[in-house]
This record gives C-alpha cells, structure tokens and sequence, in this order.
C-alpha cells in the first residue's frame, strides 16, 4: 500500500493509495514527507491523468525525540477514476533548501463500480426548478420472473435554495408492496453526483428496495410519501409550512415460471447460483453419522431457497441446521446458503454418494438449470447397526383383513329415524288431550244415543229432510263445508276428483237436482211413498259412492305397496351389488401373500376407488403401504378406515402406535355417526315416554329432573355431532410427503416451517394449486394441492385414485 523512499538520510516522502480502487467512487490518497529541523518540506501537486484530485487537509506537525526535532506535512487528497483501467499517480517532490526527494511512481487498477455507487435514477429522473421538491421513484425492470429481484428506487433532489428553507429533516415513508419479499439496500448518498438544471445544483438523496415477488400476476407497487417543513429563507424563525409529495404508483408485470423445461427436483428457487458439496470425511462406520455440507451462492433471494433433496441409497439423511449470509451492500442482492445434513451408513463397504443435483430458474436466460456437485465415495466399516436389505424378509406382515363394506346411508335420513323422533312427542300429546277432554261438557251416553236411533223407522216429513240427509252423506266425500255455496255441477266435479266413475257422480247429481227442485221449486210431493223411495235412492247412490270409492283405495294401496315391495327388492339388489367383493381386493390380497407390497397397494387401492366406504379395502391399503415402507401412506389408509369403523378395527390399533392423537380437532371418535344419532334416539324416547307416564299419574316432575334430562340430551347431541364430523373428515387433510409450509402460495415464498408426512392438518383456505393448511401442533402455511390428500368421506375415490397412481409411479424405473 505505501512505501516510503530516502533519496537523502535527512528527508523521506511517501504516497499512500489503495492498489486497486472503484470507478467513481472517491478514494483516500495521503502524502507524507519527514525532515530533521523545525521547518516542514514542500510538497508538489500530484498529477494523475483519467482522474480528478481534490485537497482535503494540508497539516504540518513537529515531534521528535531523544533531543532531536523532526518536522511533516501532509497532505490528504480525494481521488476519483472516472473509467476503468490502469491510473498512474505521477512523482511528488519534497524539498527543502536545496535538498530534494521524489517519490516512485505509483500505479493503481480501477475496476467497475459497483452498481449501487450511482443508481439510475439519479441521471434518470425529470428535475426541474419550477417544483418545490422533486420526488420520484424508478421501479427497473418493469416485466420479471416469479421470484426475480425488482429494484424500487426513490430519489429526493433538493437545491441550495431549498435546502435553506427546510426547518428539519424530511419524513420518508417507504411504500409497503403486498405480495413481495422486501429487502432495504444501502446507498452511499454523500458520494452521488449532483446535477446541474437551470443554473441550480441539485443534490440527490436516494432510497433503494429490493422485492422479490411472489407469484405471477401485476405487482402492484404503491406510492412513496415525503414529508417536509417549509419556512422563509435564511432564518428559521417565522411561518412555517409543512407539506407532503408523493411519488406516482407503478406496476410491475410478473411472469409464471414456465412448466416447459421444469426438472424434477426444481423446488423453487430463482436466481443464479453455484453449489458446492463437501462430505466431513470419507471412511466411517454403520449407523456413525457423516455430515456433509452444502453451500448455495449466487445472485438472488438466498433466504428462500428450499434445502437440497439428498437421496442415496443405502444412506438414511436428516437435516443439521442451515445458516443464511445476504449482501445486500450492491442495488443486486446476492449471499449464500448453507445446509448441512447427517448422513448415516446402513450398510458396509464402498458406498457411492452419488452426485448432488439443485434445480433452479435463472431469470437471466429465461431457462432451467441445475448445478452439480459430485459427493464422492464413503468406505463404511461394519458397526452397531444393522442394515436393512433383508428388513422386508425378516419383518412379519400385517394381517389383513376379509371383506366388508359399510352402509352408505345415513341413519337421520331414514324416513323410521324420523318418524320415531316425531313420535317423541305423541305422549306430550296424549297428556293436553286429557286435560282438554276433561274440560269439555258432557255428552249423551252412547248407549243412549244408540237405542235412540235404534228405536223404530226413520220417519221422513219432506223433500228437505231428505236432501239433507243426502248431503250429510256427501259430505265425508266431497269435503262440503256448511257455510260454503254448491252447485250440482259442484258435487259433480268433486266426486270425479274423488276417484268416482262419471256414471255414478252423473246419478249424484242428477239426484241432487231433483232434490232442489223437489225443495226450493214449486213442486209438491206429499205422498209419503213417493219420499221413501226417493230416500232409498238416496241411501243406494250414497253405498255406491262408498263402494267405488274403497275399491278405489284398496287399488291404490295395492299399487303403493306393489311399488315399495318393487323399490325394496332394487335396493337389496343394489346393496348385494355394492357388498359384493371386486376382483382387485381378492388380486390384492394374493399379492400381499407373495410379499408384492406395492402391487398389493395398487389392487387396494383400486377396490377402494370401486368402494369407497369398505373399512377393510382402506386398511389392507394402510397394511401394504406400511410393510412398503411408506409411512404417510399408511397413516392416510388407516385414517380412513378407522373413520369409518371407528370400533372393532385392528387399523385404530395400528393408527395410535404411529400416529397418537395430538389435537381434539382430528381426533377419531370411537362411535359411529349411526351409533351416536341411535343412542340420541334411544335417550330422547326413554326419557319423553317415561316422563309422560310420570305426569298420566298425576305427579309432578322436578326441576332437577328436568334439568338432568336435558343435559343428557344435550351431552348425547353433542356426541353425536361431533361423531358425525368425526366421520365426515370435512376440511381434513393428510400432508403426504415433506413440505415446507410457505408465507404465499408460491413457490419463491418463504418457508416458516415444515410440515411432516403423515400429519393430519386443516385446510382452511384454497387459492388454484395451493392450499392454505394449519398443522394441529401451531405450524401454518401454504402447500400445494399435490402434496396432500383429502379425508373427507366425500372425496375416498379420488384419494383412492391417486393412491393408485402413486404406488405405480414408484415402481416406474
């Protein structure tokens, strides 16, 4: 960096400048001449061509020792290359009297700036003299990837002018962008250059961001705010006014990633990076852990960036902690990532680690990429754990279990559950009609009434007893009422709608018309005989009605039961259909006794997809997926079947040894929904019939017991919905496989937590291919749709489906 050169023993010079400096950026340069003596040496101007110098500080002190007096100056300049290249410094001369020294030439290498040294918007922002402030912000580019750094820039220009108005500093308020990971970059605002409009000098003030969206669509980005005080010119005394500017708002375009091109192992990240792998050693032991190391670097939003996958075979991995270095000293935001795993060996011998791939989007090309690193060999000697290729062999199979589907129905639907619930309160009935009957006057005994009417012929005076006596007889089949207008035609048109044939109701109405005539016209019958027959008549018609009217119903009952006997026998067939066993549960079940686990799940669960509420078809399923080692699988079977045979179920066993129940939400009730809404019934009826009989005996029922019963009935409801959740499994999900839980639905979001495979969690929210779950542990977040699978009773064929699907996909090379 410096050094200092003796011409003569009495004086020493030197120049003291970096090697290499930045473009445009100022830069320290110091010169330091000695003499012996009380009189400081003259220094010359340095000259450099390309650059400018500027003199800071020019000091003389005088020190020494040991009885001798030693005199310097020095003298500080600012440098400022203003291109790239090669600056020669030229030789500064010291002199005193007639003694001189010159100093060597000294050479120094001007790299680029960097890009934050002069943000664009300070030569590109509009600054004119008839604003009182000028205030603008730059948003570059204005079209990105999902995940691409988009940089806000908001400049502040103030002139003298001005500045000798402004009583305190002003009040920035950044803008607050929704939808975008923000990160405040540092500008170096005292070495910016001014600009000069209109005979004005205008300093620039300059405040960056960087955002990172995070899914596609318009980035909205709002409004910056200043807040400044105004008052008169040289005094700050005086009026004052305080104002605010507000930058304009602007948008910004955000692409998808494309699915084109998109690897299998892309999680992502968006930037571009290199990665470099490094294995803690390369000889160890059997179940000795290894950790190996995996550094990220590059350009780009390095916090998000989901962990490498690691998949050897042979080596079981676990996460050991990661740690994040951003430099956000650049208007470009770039760092690292570390990630560190332990790898441990499940078997002997020369094990090869492969090589470590990670998928990322380089924004820059518009492309996929993956960086490689090899990870080398592991020499593994035998030790303590054994390794695991004849697990398989060695481990017992789950039993399975024999056939069976449950009811589909539900019990609250049956039209016997409901009228029985109607029922409940017939006694109550059978009470207030007792205490109304009680109330009522009393009536001729019957007995009375009966030898009454039975105590010699019916005596007919005239037409009008007979047509009332006639119309007494209609009237159950007509449904006349007294205070009600008829017409022959009436009767006519009621007794078809009856089901009368038209002879018969032509006869009633015809009969009836002499009747009104004989009554209300001026006809005279007096002769008693006359009537009689015309009563007999009557009598006839009125047993005709009667006859065809119960001929008609006895029809009509035997149609009604003809079809209930014709809808049974179809819902037997239907349920002999659906009970029946499908071929692929008995494929299943042999390939499971040839130790074909993944087949086995494949057959499983295509009979679940054909049976969606068979309890053991999602069992065998949940047994095949355990014994394939696949742990997430099991637990979303098991879930399924338990839910729908919650008692009696070796899968409820299964299920509490892998999977304890964590959170009352998704805890399986060990009742049906049937079970739970009969035992309501049952409690409701014992309770309404045995207090009715209480009170028929004229005793009271207390409080107590009263409020006893109800909360018995409420204690059994409430069981009962909560059953019937239970069973419905509505809004809950198994997560399938390892995700991170994101902040956004997208994949350049970041991760707060991870969600295991195998937890239950509850949706809450869906937006296209994401789903907003929350883990009963307290653990929120985004994950896409493909990476859990519905409990819901609803959705077991498409669960069932994809299940099949997935197993096949596992066993594709």
């Amino acid at each position: 960096m410096s050094l200092p050169v003796a011409i003569l023993m009495q004086i020493a010079v030197s120049v003291q400048v970096a090697d290499t400096i930045p473009a445009r950026t100022p830069v320290s340069v110091v010169i330091r001449a000695t003499a012996p003596g009380n009189t400081a040496p003259r220094l010359s101007t340095p000259t450099v061509n390309g650059a400018a110098m500027q003199l800071v500080t020019d000091v003389t002190r005088l020190g020494g020792g040991f009885g001798q007096a030693i005199a310097t100056r020095e003298i500080r300049y600012t440098l400022r290359a203003s291109s790239t290249g090669t600056l020669t410094i030229a030789p500064v001369i010291a002199s005193l009297g007639t003694q001189q020294v010159v100093s060597p030439v000294k050479t120094v290498f001007v790299q680029p700036p960097p890009t934050n040294a002069v943000p664009a918007i300070v030569m590109r922002a509009p600054v004119s003299h008839a604003a009182v402030v000028n205030f603008h912000a730059l948003v570059t580019p204005d079209t990105v990837w999902a995940g691409e750094q988009v940089t806000l820039q908001v400049g502040v220009f103030i002139d003298d002018e001005l500045r000798s108005r402004l009583q305190r500093n002003p009040e920035y308020v950044a803008p607050q962008v929704d939808g975008a990971v923000a990160y405040d970059l540092p500008v170096a605002n005292d070495a910016l250059p001014t600009r000069n409009v209109e005979g004005a000098r205008y300093r620039p003030f300059v405040f960056a961001r960087a955002l990172f969206p995070l899914r596609a669509g318009q980035l909205a980005v709002p409004p910056a705010r200043l807040s400044y005080t105004l008052g008169s010119a040289g005094t700050i005394f005086g009026r004052q006014e305080r104002q605010t500017s507000s930058t304009t708002a602007d948008t910004v375009v955000v692409r998808e990633l494309p699915a084109a091109g998109r690897p299998a192992s892309f999680a992502g990240a968006v930037g571009v990076y290199v990665m470099s792998a490094t294995v803690e050693k390369t000889t160890g032991r059997v179940g000795d852990a290894v950790q190996l190391t995996v550094k990220l670097q590059g350009a780009g939003n390095v916090k998000l960036l989901p962990a490498p996958l690691i998949d050897i075979p042979s080596v079981t991995s676990s996460a050991a902690g990661e740690s994040i270095v951003v430099d956000s000293s650049d208007l470009l935001v770039r760092g690292s990532k570390t990630f560190r795993f332990l790898l441990t060996p499940k078997k002997d011998g020369e094990l090869p680690l492969g090589v470590l791939k990670y998928a990322f989007f380089n924004p820059v090309r518009g492309v996929y990429e993956e960086a490689v690193a090899p990870l080398g060999a592991l020499r593994v000697a035998p030790g303590t754990a054994v390794a695991d290729d004849s697990a398989e062999v060695r481990t017992p199979a789950l039993p399975l279990q024999s056939w069976s589907v449950e009811s589909a129905t539900d019990v609250t639907e049956a039209w016997w559950f409901r009228g029985v619930f109607l029922a409940l309160g017939i006694p109550w009935l059978a009470l207030v009609a007792r205490r109304l009957w009680r109330r009522l006057p009393t009536r001729e005994p019957r007995e009375r009434r009966r030898s009454r009417r039975g105590a010699g012929p019916r005596v007919i005076g005239d037409p009008a007893s007979v047509r009332r006596t006639f119309i007494h007889g209609l009237t159950p089949v007509v449904a006349l009422r007294s205070d009600q207008p008829f017409t022959p035609a009436d009767i006519v048109h009621r007794l078809r709608r009856a089901g009368v044939t038209s002879s018969v109701a032509e006869a009633a109405g015809a009969l009836l018309t002499r009747l009104d005539l004989l009554t209300f016209g001026n006809a005279d019958m007096a002769d008693e005989r006359a009537l009689g027959t015309l009563a007999t008549e009557c009598d006839e018609v009125i047993a005709q009605l009667h006859g065809e009217l119960s001929s008609r119903t006895r029809q009509r009952l035997q149609a009604a039961a003809r079809s209930v006997l014709l809808v049974l026998a179809a819902q037997l067939v239907l349920s002999v259909v659906s009970m029946a066993q499908p071929a692929s549960f008995a494929a299943g079940a042999d390939a499971y006794a040839r130790r074909q686990f993944t087949q086995a799940a494949i057959d499983f669960a295509a009979a679940a997809a054909e049976s969606p509420h068979s309890a053991t078809a999602w069992s065998n399923l949940g047994n095949a997926h355990w014994m394939r080692a696949d742990t997430a699988g099991a637990i979303l079977a098991w879930q399924r079947s338990v839910r729908l045979l919650p008692r009696r179920n070796p899968a409820a066993r299964h299920l509490s040894d892998v999977q304890p129940v964590s959170d009352v939400r998704t805890a399986i009730l060990p009742l049906s929904a049937d079970e739970a809404w009969l035992m309501l019934l049952g409690v409701s009826l014992v309770l309404s019939v045995s207090g009715a009989a209480w009170r028929w005996t004229q005793r009271r029922i207390s409080n107590t017991a009263l409020f006893l019963a109800t909360l018995l009935v409420a204690a059994c409801a409430a069981v009962s919905v909560f059953a019937q959740r239970s069973a419905l499994a509505d809004g809950m999900v198994v997560v399938r496989r390892d995700v991170p839980l994101r902040t956004e639905p997208a994949l350049a979001s970041e991760a707060a937590a991870r969600a295991r495979a195998g937890e239950v969690a509850l949706l809450q929210e869906a937006r296209g291919t994401w789903r907003l779950v929350r883990v009963p542990s307290g653990r929120s977040g985004w994950v896409e749709a493909e990476a859990i699978r519905s409990l819901a009773l609803a959705d077991g064929r498409d669960v069932a489906l994809a299940e099949s699907r997935f197993a096949a996909d596992s066993t594709a090379p």
